[in-house]
């Protein structure tokens, strides 16, 4: 029997001309003045609830934040998704969401951009 599981999932995509491109879990090069944006899933993939959640990610070494962290609810009906601390953008630092609740098979996905230092 599996009770809440909490499933992460960390993607990254290459810069497409001012959005992001295709995201992937396989890694591929940069250059300075690049931008890469960040996808995080975050998942219950078991059969009860999981309470007060608290995900962290840090800017990678070398890069800046270019776009501010957003938090959204891509399934279900959770009622309560914040991001509740990230670094201004250029600077360098920690970002955080906190979920309240996250019910069986539900998803928060966490996104922002970071710019590869000149």
């Amino acid at each position: 029997i599996q009770a809440g599981l909490v499933k992460l999932d960390k993607f990254q995509a290459p810069d497409a001309g001012g959005s992001a491109g295709t995201y992937s879990k396989n890694p591929f090069n940069v250059l300075p003045g690049d931008t890469v944006y960040y996808r995080i899933v975050i998942n219950n993939d078991g059969s009860q609830p999981v309470t007060t959640i608290s995900v962290t990610d840090d800017t990678p070494t070398f890069t800046t934040m270019l776009i501010a962290a957003t938090a959204t609810v891509t399934s279900g009906t959770v009622t309560s998704v914040t991001v509740t601390s990230q670094p201004a953008i250029g600077a360098t630092g920690t970002i955080q969401v906190d979920i309240d609740q996250l019910d069986p098979t539900e998803t928060v996905t966490l996104e922002f951009a970071v710019k590869v230092d000149s």
